[in-house]
């Protein structure tokens, strides 16, 4: 079989369990129905069909946006990351930096790691979205934003994010 037709495959096992699970209101199958749906989305993705990933990447969002299970906040911060992500490299850095500045906006208080981590990792996306259009100035301001609020985290993936933003600066 080709890779194409697995890859329609993985799709169609995806819809399935959405379809079979998608309601049940336990929190368990809650996770396992948005690691699908993630799932499905990185398919698509990988299927090149950005904007079918993004609409299932915001599908997640719009489904468990206001779940307060700490594991399931953490899975639609990182849909929002790679939606947005998504977003500015198929020319929509408008769009992209909204949902960059939606994880901010939802997710920047919050202390889990995780989350912090996500929300660390949004602002660089954000600046490397608008150094991929060509505004090197304002992506300048993001990654000195990144470096000021979280340059003196000790935590090693944080410090990772903080040296690529550093890096970043010089990079035309």
């Amino acid at each position: 079989m080709s890779s194409i037709g697995r890859l329609r495959d993985a799709v169609t096992v995806f819809n399935a369990v959405v379809n079979r699970f998608g309601d049940d209101p336990t929190p368990e199958i809650h996770e396992l129905v948005v690691h699908a749906l993630m799932a499905k989305a990185v398919v698509l993705k990988e299927s090149s069909r950005p904007r079918d990933a993004v609409t299932v990447f915001n599908s997640v969002v719009n489904r468990f946006g206001n779940d307060p299970t700490p594991k399931i906040r953490e899975l639609v911060a990182t849909a929002l990351l790679s939606m947005g992500i998504l977003l500015g490299q198929n020319g929509q850095p408008e769009d992209a930096t909204a949902v960059f500045n939606e994880v901010d906006t939802n997710f920047g208080d919050d202390p889990t790691p995780e989350i912090h981590e996500l929300v660390v990792r949004t602002m660089y996306s954000r600046g490397v979205t608008l150094t991929l259009n060509d505004q090197h100035e304002d992506a300048i301001a993001v990654f000195n934003e990144v470096v000021a609020r979280h340059g003196d985290d000790p935590t090693p993936e944080i410090r990772e994010v903080v040296f690529d933003a550093l890096l970043s600066k010089g990079t035309p």
